[in-house]
């Protein structure tokens, strides 16, 4: 599994989806869990990156007062004595159960969709693929998160050094960057979730072997024209395929509720016709 990459920098872009189409405010399925469970994960999230916070700021101004501005690559030295891993890997592991639930859930939520039943067989094979999920995006998120917060550190400390900062103020600007703000704990919880559900989703869809294409809705609160509705307008794809180069489904990016609809095989649709005989 390779979802799109996502930019978790606290200078993302911030915006939401709406199915302007249909001319009315229209809360996605995906928007649905998404408001529902989200509060939740900002606040483990907001403590990860609070601590985070103080431990790099007391590591960094360390470093930052053992050398002087005449050192050659200073911040390239400071930056070596930060682990920027092991604040990703406890982001990813306090949330991994939430989004092993919101797979499962939504992977039920799939199969019911198209008028099957979740059967145990079904319901067991979602679990494994719930757990292989968070293993697979948890390793590609430890990533991603890693290499925004060195980025948004990176330029802090570039400053620092040009403007001869003082220890405390550098250690203030670390705590108050950003990239440990409770806006960026609330943008990878949203977009993390909308991860989960949507390729729940679309695994309770295989599952039933009866989905042959799916379609890119808008969610509510979109107020910017961009890759979002480009994959509406693409219409009706392989399920498999991309609506555009590099877009398989969404979150498109960051806070993006945009959802998908399931495209019945022509099996399905003419047995569902012969049931309305």
């Amino acid at each position: 599994m390779h979802l799109h990459q996502i930019d978790y920098g606290p200078g993302a872009k911030l915006c939401g989806c709406s199915l302007r189409k249909a001319n009315v405010p229209v809360k996605t399925n995906v928007g649905k869990y998404v408001e529902a469970k989200h509060p939740k994960l900002v606040r483990k999230i907001s403590a990860v990156l609070s601590q985070a916070a103080k431990d790099l700021a007391a590591t960094a101004v360390k470093e930052y007062e053992k050398l002087t501005k005449s050192d050659a690559d200073i911040v390239k030295k400071i930056l070596a004595t930060l682990n920027f891993d092991d604040v990703s890997v406890d982001i990813v592991d306090s949330i991994t159960p939430e989004l092993i639930r919101a797979f499962k859930q939504a992977g039920i939520f799939g199969v019911g969709q198209v008028g099957f039943s979740a059967t145990g067989e079904i319901t067991k094979q979602l679990d494994t693929l719930a757990f292989a999920y968070a293993e697979a995006r948890g390793g590609e998120l430890i990533k991603d998160l890693a290499g925004t917060t060195e980025d948004a550190m990176k330029s802090l400390l570039n400053n620092a050094v040009e403007e001869g900062m003082s220890s405390q103020k550098l250690s203030d600007h670390i705590e108050e960057l950003g990239a440990f703000g409770e806006a960026r704990a609330d943008m990878i919880a949203r977009t993390e979730l909308a991860f989960a559900h949507v390729e729940g989703n679309v695994e309770g869809w295989r599952q039933t072997g009866e989905v042959e294409k799916k379609e890119s809705i808008l969610g509510d609160l979109h107020d910017v024209e961009d890759e979002c509705d480009d994959c509406a307008d693409a219409g009706a794809v392989g399920l498999e395929d991309d609506f555009i180069p590099g877009y398989s489904q969404p979150p498109y990016h960051p806070n993006c509720l945009c959802d998908l609809l399931p495209v019945l095989s022509e099996q399905a649709d003419q047995s569902n016709e012969g049931d309305d005989e």
